[in-house]
């Protein structure tokens, strides 16, 4: 299997058999096509038959020259092969999903509260969001919370590192239970010799920092990861309160106090999630590289609203706001290649675009150069509730945070329901094994449950639609790597260096 990719008046191809992308010449690009039933070597089409097809294009030598490339690139190199696996590997055996899920939970993540003090518009909770619960006063008891930490603190014997976070809603709303959360998870740690490897970290929208809670996250080293969208007038516009102010000014304020109170801390454990609209991105991407209060901080997530069973997007012109997006993406691409073409990877502007391009360029740089098997795995697939162990606040177990409350996978009480877990594994399987097995973007692709998500199930048509956006996606990022190795081999040594837990 090959993917031909052109970018202006360049040629690429990538060679899924054995992950090796290549910059070819045009008579190679075109020739190729012939070599896709090559397997066996008394398929390779002759000389004759290349030269007979392609002398009106191109000069004999020319064509010969090219198909002695190719047979080169086959015989001594192991390219061209045209091999692909034929089914994908069955990973629903019950006994080793046990063992795993047994010793090996990395993150647990804790629904402290369903209430919120701001009504975003975009929020998935919002009542926008067909298939998603609205807000409300629901808050995660001590008793829930005691049984979930016990339960996490009991099954990652075998982690390196171990995460206990907190989300909502709003969490800072249940504050005190994150005081006791904290305490117990520590005290917990110490007792079977990971409180080296713990850490915490909670997601907020910011409001409710005040000087005694940035106290306490600064005592325990408790990372922030702040919801911020860009501009005061970006922000402002979606992110309110419920009396309908915006929110911008007091999470600035509360910045500035964080910042006075402890600028190391600052530094390190604060972080910024920005969800925004595609005409947005050239603001956001601006307010990121320049606004002097977060320049600082490291961590920074940047997301679209998501489109998906929305009535969000009912005035919506998507045809039109397509078009901007594919012509700002092609620009930041632009900007973020001449970063690390000239390795200004410190520049205050570089960070919202490391923040776009970096994860899944690494993709690309990380690939395993080797020859394919005769199976591959589920994408990007976990073993559910592995990684990122959810918990609702009244004590059900979900697959993380990102998949919601969609699909149950146990609770508190009973511990994993490890048939509904074996389910969810085969479903997604028979959604994907099809298309995944003739997909050019198999070995790269890091898809996982969230992209077939629909409501409480998992919906081919759903998976489908991500599929496409990912191919169109690394269609372009293949070529961006490419040149910037090409103009500058340092590149290598950029993502050569990038945390690889990341």
């Amino acid at each position: 299997m090959i993917q031909k990719i052109t970018k202006e008046d360049n040629y690429y191809i990538y060679d899924i058999s054995s992950n090796n992308i290549l910059k070819v010449e045009k008579i190679i690009f075109d020739i190729i096509e012939e070599f896709k039933f090559s397997n066996e070597e008394n398929k390779i089409p002759s000389f004759n038959t290349i030269e007979s097809k392609y002398g009106s294009s191109y000069p004999k030598e020319t064509i010969k020259k090219a198909y002695e490339e190719i047979l080169n690139f086959r015989k001594f190199k192991n390219i061209f092969l045209f091999k692909k696996p034929k089914k994908m590997v069955d990973i629903s055996n019950l006994n080793q999903i046990k063992e795993i899920l047994d010793n090996n939970l990395e993150q647990l993540t804790l629904n402290v509260s369903e209430d919120c003090n701001l009504r975003c518009e975009y929020c998935i909770y919002s009542g926008k969001y067909i298939y998603e619960r609205t807000h409300s006063n629901k808050k995660m008891s001590l008793g829930i919370a005691s049984r979930a930490i016990e339960f996490f603190f009991k099954h990652n014997t075998n982690s390196e590192r171990i995460a206990v976070t907190f989300y909502g809603g709003e969490p800072l709303l249940n504050f005190n239970l994150i005081r006791k959360c904290v305490k117990l998870s520590k005290k917990l740690a110490l007792e079977c010799g990971k409180d080296s490897d713990l850490t915490f970290s909670i997601t907020t929208n910011g409001t409710l920092l005040d000087r005694k809670k940035i106290n306490f996250l600064i005592e325990h080293n408790i990372g922030l990861l702040i919801s911020l969208d860009g501009p005061k007038n970006i922000h402002d516009k979606y992110r309110k309160f419920i009396n309908g102010k915006g929110s911008y000014d007091l999470i600035i304020e509360n910045l500035k106090r964080i910042r006075e109170l402890n600028q190391e801390y600052y530094k390190k454990k604060v972080g910024f999630s920005v969800v925004t609209l595609p005409e947005y991105l050239n603001s956001v991407i601006e307010f990121f590289g320049s606004h002097p209060l977060v320049t600082e901080t490291e961590n920074l997530i940047i997301n679209l609203v998501s489109p998906d069973d929305t009535t969000f997007f009912e005035n919506y012109d998507f045809k039109n706001n397509l078009k901007k997006y594919v012509k700002t993406m092609k620009k930041l691409m632009g900007m973020y290649e001449e970063f690390l073409v000239k390795e200004n990877y410190h520049s205050p502007n570089f960070k919202p675009l490391k923040a776009i391009f970096d994860k899944n360029l690494l993709l690309i740089h990380r690939r395993e150069l080797s020859q394919i098997g005769n199976k591959i795995y589920l994408n990007g697939i976990c073993i559910p509730g592995q990684r990122r162990l959810f918990v609702s606040s009244g004590g059900d177990f979900y697959i993380c945070e990102k998949m919601g409350e969609s699909i149950k996978i146990g609770d508190v009480y009973k511990g994993f329901d490890y048939k509904a877990i074996l389910n969810i594994i085969e479903k997604y399987r028979q959604i994907s094994e099809k298309e995944c097995l003739n997909c050019w973007l198999m070995r790269l692709c890091n898809l996982c449950f969230t992209s077939a998500r629909k409501g409480k199930i998992l919906d081919d048509s759903r998976k489908k639609e991500n599929c496409e956006g990912m191919k169109s996606l690394f269609s372009q990022l293949i070529p961006l790597y490419c040149e910037m190795v090409e103009k500058n081999p340092q590149v290598l040594s950029y993502f050569d260096k990038y945390d690889h837990n990341l």
